[in-house]
C-alpha cells in the first residue's frame, strides 16, 4: 500500500516523474543482525538487501540479472563459472571491490568457525571442496579462486542448473574483507558496510535508519533515507494505525483495514502474489509423530478452508508447498482433505502417547467481543465462542474452553497474538493465522 492517490472510478492516474528526496518509513520486526550470513527471515533480508549486493540478482520476474558481476561465462559441462566484476564499484567506506572480497565472503559462509550457521551454506556444498572445508577436514576451499583483481572462478563438483539463483541469495552478498576483519563479526553485524543503494545510518531501540549511497553504481537512489521502525509495545496491527495517521509511507493491510483502504482516494492498494506459504511442520523424529498414520490424522483434522476464510481478501488455501509464481507450481490439490472421521481412526494412538488430538473441533470464524479477538468453534456439534487467549493460554484455567484439547495437541498462542505450535510440533513460519487484540 502506498500513499499515492488513485481515483475512485478505478482509472489509474499517469505515473508521476520520480524526484529526489524524502524518507520512506515502514514497520518491521527488529532484525537479529545485519550480517548477510546471519539472514534467517524477511526481517534481516529487508535491510540486508538494501545495504549489500551479490554477484548477481533477481529482477521482479525472478530472472537472473547482473549485479556486482557484469558478465560471466559457464563451461560446457556446467561446472566452471567465471565472473567478471563490475569496474569502479566501491564499498560504503570508500574501499574498492576486488575479487578477494568475493572469495572471502563465499569462504566465510562455509567456514566451520563461523559464529552463525548460514542457510546459504547448504546450497554451496556443490562447490568443489566445500564438504571438506565446511567440516574442517581441509583448510582450503579449492572451488573458489581469484583470477586477478577483477575475476572470480567458481568450480562445482557437479553441474547445478540453479547455481546462479543460489548466488542471488541474501546470505551470499559480498562484504569488504579488510573492514570486516577490522571491526569483527559482532560489530560488523550491528554497523555493516556494503555496496548497496543504502548505507547503514543508525540502529536504535525504535528502528533502523538507512541513508542513500550517492556512489551506488547504477545511480544514486531517489530517496534520502529508509526508516525501518520496530513494533511498539502492545502494537499488534503491523503499523496499520500509524499508517492511518500518516506516520508511514507503506503498510501491509490486514482484513480489518483493507476494506476502508480500498475506497480511500488518498491510498493506492497494490496486490501481489506473496512467494511464500504458511504450514504446520511436524518433528517426525519424536513419537507419536514418527507414525505416518498420526501425521495424516493431523492433516485430516485441520480445516484449512476455514482458516483461509478468516481473511479471504488476503489469504488463499494452499494447494501444495509451492505458491503461485514459483517455477513448477501446479494448482492441482495435493494436501489431504479436512476429514475428522479419518482423523479419529488413529485418535487412540495420540491417547496412548498422552496427547489428545483435536478431532471433532472445527474453527468457524474469528470475531471481536469486548475489544478482544474471539474464535468460534464447532466442537463435536457444540458451538463455542472463546477468547483466543483463553483457548490457547487458558486451557485448564477457564471453563469456557469446553474441553478443547488444542494445547495438549501442541498448539498455543504467543505473546504477540499469533497461533503457534510447541511440544512435538513446530512451524517453519511463525504462525498459522493471526489472533490477538481487535483494532
Amino acid at each position: 500500500v502506498s500513499s499515492e492517490a488513485v481515483p475512485r472510478d478505478g482509472a489509474r492516474a499517469a505515473p508521476l516523474a520520480p524526484r529526489f528526496g524524502g524518507v520512506f518509513r515502514l514497520v518491521a520486526e527488529e532484525p537479529r543482525s545485519l550480517d548477510p550470513a546471519a539472514v534467517e527471515s524477511v526481517y534481516e533480508s529487508l535491510p540486508v538487501g538494501q545495504i549489500f549486493d551479490g554477484l548477481v540478482a533477481l529482477d521482479p520476474g525472478l530472472n537472473i540479472v547482473p549485479a556486482l558481476a557484469d558478465t560471466w561465462t559457464i563451461s560446457r559441462d556446467g561446472r566452471i563459472y567465471l565472473f567478471h566484476l563490475r569496474e569502479g564499484v566501491t564499498f560504503h567506506d570508500g574501499t574498492p571491490l576486488t575479487s578477494a572480497d568475493v572469495v572471502f565472503s563465499l569462504r566465510r559462509v562455509l567456514d566451520p568457525k563461523h559464529a552463525r550457521s548460514s542457510i546459504g551454506a547448504s546450497y554451496l556444498r556443490v562447490v568443489e571442496g566445500a564438504p571438506a572445508y565446511s567440516s574442517g577436514r581441509s583448510s582450503i576451499l579449492s572451488g573458489v579462486r581469484s583470477r586477478g583483481p577483477g575475476r572470480v572462478e567458481i568450480r562445482l563438483s557437479r553441474p547445478y542448473l540453479s547455481f546462479l539463483e543460489v548466488l542471488a541469495m541474501d546470505d551470499l552478498r559480498i562484504l569488504p574483507e579488510r573492514s570486516f576483519k577490522a571491526l569483527g563479526e559482532a560489530a560488523f553485524g550491528r554497523a555493516p558496510i556494503g555496496t548497496g543503494p543504502f548505507r547503514f545510518g543508525a540502529w536504535s531501540k525504535t528502528g533502523l535508519r538507512l541513508e542513500a549511497n550517492p556512489r551506488y553504481f547504477p545511480g544514486a537512489p531517489f530517496l534520502d533515507a529508509v526508516e525501518i521502525l520496530f513494533p511498539r509495545a502492545g502494537e499488534h496491527d503491523n503499523g496499520n494505525a500509524r499508517f492511518s495517521r500518516g506516520e508511514l509511507e507503506i503498510v501491509e493491510p490486514n482484513s480489518d483495514t483493507l476494506p476502508s483502504m480500498l475506497v480511500d482516494p488518498a491510498i493506492e492498494v497494490h496486490r501481489f502474489q506473496d512467494l511464500s506459504l504458511r504450514f504446520l511442520g511436524m518433528n517426525t523424529g519424536r513419537p507419536p509423530l514418527d507414525d505416518v498414520r498420526v501425521r495424516r490424522a493431523v492433516a485430516h483434522a485441520i480445516d484449512r478452508s476455514s482458516l483461509s476464510k478468516l481473511a479471504p481478501s488476503t489469504r488463499r488455501e494452499a494447494q501444495g508447498i509451492l505458491p503461485p509464481g514459483l517455477p513448477s507450481y501446479s494448482p492441482a490439490a495435493k494436501a489431504l482433505p479436512f476429514d475428522p472421521d479419518a482423523a479419529r481412526v488413529v485418535e487412540t494412538v495420540f491417547r496412548r502417547e498422552g496427547i489428545q488430538l483435536f478431532t471433532g473441533t472445527r474453527l468457524l470464524d474469528a470475531h471481536c467481543e469486548g475489544g478482544l479477538k474471539h474464535l468460534a468453534f464447532d466442537h463435536n456439534g457444540q458451538s463455542l465462542s472463546v477468547a483466543a487467549e483463553e483457548v490457547f493460554h487458558g486451557l485448564g484455567r477457564s471453563p469456557n474452553t469446553g474441553g478443547l484439547a488444542l494445547a495438549q495437541a501442541g498448539v498455543a498462542m504467543d505473546a504477540r497474538g499469533r497461533i503457534v505450535t510447541n511440544n512435538q510440533m513446530q512451524t517453519a513460519s511463525p504462525h498459522i493465522f493471526a489472533a490477538g487484540d481487535c483494532t
